[in-house]
């Protein structure tokens, strides 16, 4: 698993996740660009997908998380993810359960 930590040459944290050169806002602890994220979630084994996912459905608003991975990804992986989310579980739980119940997810 890859972590980077902050330095003094930090990108620019940004909300703009549509430019790959800024940090986005909700990994504030990391110098990670949206483009490294993006790369990470692509080509990083399943461990680091999970680690990123996981950060990314703990801090990110909700409307940011489906920029970076699907409902499909999520979905196929929640057993493992929602391990990972603390208390933003209950948050994810109860939609996830509630689209299930509404039939909007198998």
């Amino acid at each position: 698993m890859i972590v980077y930590m902050m330095s003094n040459s930090a990108p620019q944290m940004s909300l703009r996740l549509d430019r790959d050169e800024v940090r986005p806002y909700f990994l504030w602890d990391t110098t990670l660009t949206v483009g490294d994220l993006r790369r990470l979630l692509r080509d990083g084994d399943q461990a680091t997908w999970l680690y990123w996912t996981a950060r990314i459905l703990r801090d990110a608003r909700y409307a940011d998380v489906w920029l970076f991975v699907s409902l499909r990804e999520v979905l196929e992986h929640w057993d493992d993810l929602r391990q990972r989310l603390g208390r933003e579980r209950v948050r994810w739980d109860f939609m996830i359960d509630g689209w299930r119940a509404d039939g909007l997810i198998p």
